[in-house]
């Protein structure tokens, strides 16, 4: 399959953003995107880390971040790096069902949605 620019893409049934990435660790805020559907592990193993900001993406690229041990907190910073979140307040994912889903524009990550599912 190769890849399609400026058309209409119109999915019946389900769309697929790809398997899993290998997890991203934290480093000093910083997380580099690799795949659309993304693990974050905290820096060190660290009960909790902040994400500021995400390296990578282009105009219209979506992620979906979420934990990789729910034992483990990974917070997303508004406004802090390159991220502008919903409510313009950080988010805790908590649990490992926890998830996020991000769009960049311009020069930056837009979160579209976040689902808590609670400690």
């Amino acid at each position: 399959m190769g890849l399609v620019t400026h058309q209409s893409a119109h999915v019946k049934g389900t769309l697929s953003l790809g398997g899993r990435s290998p997890d991203l660790v934290i480093a000093s805020g910083v997380v580099t995107m690799i795949d659309s559907y993304n693990n974050v592990d905290t820096e060190g193993a660290a009960s909790s880390d902040d994400i500021t900001s995400i390296l990578g993406g282009e105009g219209g690229d979506v992620i979906i971040i979420q934990t990789t041990n729910a034992a483990r907190d990974v917070i997303l910073k508004d406004a802090s790096g390159n991220m502008f979140l919903q409510g313009s307040s950080d988010f805790t994912h908590d649990t490992a069902g926890d998830k996020s889903m991000l769009m960049f524009r311009n020069t930056a990550w837009h979160s579209m949605g976040h689902s808590n599912i609670g400690s």
